[in-house]
């Protein structure tokens, strides 16, 4: 590729791990997570979680974690809109299934007597092998 195209990919690629880290950072306020929902911010982060770059599947992961973490209108987003299916999708295929889990491991949602947050957490029997740390 030429010098050109190869610098639209490296900026597009840094655009998307600020935009990922940055909205994983603001969402660690109470403060922001409003102004965050009206920005349809779940709908941005939800492609993020197939990235080809496994440290923006992280930090969106991360982010929605913290996000379905603050209220349950926001857990139930998590799980109706369809971004829990793409995140064990994300786990199967790119095989980065404890660094992604991780992210979602900050709503501390297994404990979690909100029914978002157990439907949120709770693997399917097809998916439970993968959901293991290795011993």
């Amino acid at each position: 590729m030429s010098r050109a195209v190869l610098q639209v990919f490296e900026q597009y690629q840094k655009a998307r791990v600020t935009f990922v880290q940055t909205v994983a950072d603001l969402s660690t306020r109470p403060q922001n997570v409003e102004a965050l929902q009206n920005a349809d911010v779940m709908s941005l982060l939800r492609p993020l979680l197939l990235d080809n770059v496994p440290s923006i599947q992280q930090s969106a992961a991360l982010a929605l974690g913290r996000l379905a973490n603050f209220n349950d209108d926001l857990a139930e987003a998590v799980v109706g809109n369809g971004i829990l299916p793409q995140l064990v999708y994300s786990l199967a295929e790119k095989n980065v299934g404890l660094g992604v889990l991780g992210g979602l491991a900050d709503a501390r949602c297994s404990g979690s007597t909100r029914r978002p947050h157990r439907l949120c957490c709770a693997p399917s029997r097809s998916t439970r092998r993968s959901w293991r740390r290795p011993s």
